[in-house]
Formats: C-alpha cells, sequence, structure tokens
C-alpha cells in the first residue's frame, strides 16, 4: 500500500469513528431526555391526584379536624 492510501484509510476510519461518536453521544442526550421527561410526568400525575384530593370536600373537612 502507498502512503497515499494508507492515509486515506486512516481518514476513513477517522472520519467514521467521529460519526459513531455523535450518534453516540445523541443516543445519551435522547437517554437524559426521555428520562426527565418520564420524571416530569410522574410529577403531574402526582400534583393531579393532590388536586383531586384537595377539590373534595370531605377530604378537605378531615385534613382540618385532623389538623386542628
Amino acid at each position: 500500500m502507498e502512503n497515499k492510501e494508507l492515509l486515506d484509510e486512516v481518514k476513513a476510519q477517522l472520519d467514521e469513528t467521529a460519526r459513531r461518536q455523535t450518534l453516540w453521544r445523541d443516543a445519551r442526550t435522547l437517554e437524559s431526555a426521555e428520562s426527565y421527561i418520564e420524571q416530569l410526568e410522574a410529577q403531574c400525575r402526582s400534583m393531579g391526584q393532590m388536586l383531586v384530593l384537595l377539590s373534595d370536600p370531605e377530604t378537605v373537612g378531615q385534613a382540618k379536624k385532623d389538623l386542628g
């Protein structure tokens, strides 16, 4: 193999490595975003459940009795 061929092969491998690193980094970013979205969804469900409880007059009345 000539030097030019070797250089071309090394350049192609470096380009492929850079492409794979970018794909890996993008995948990690997507995983982080999906995890964050799942956390937000869980918080929203929890807040929704609290709102349902707080909108029930009997529950609020019982809580006031228990507190005071």
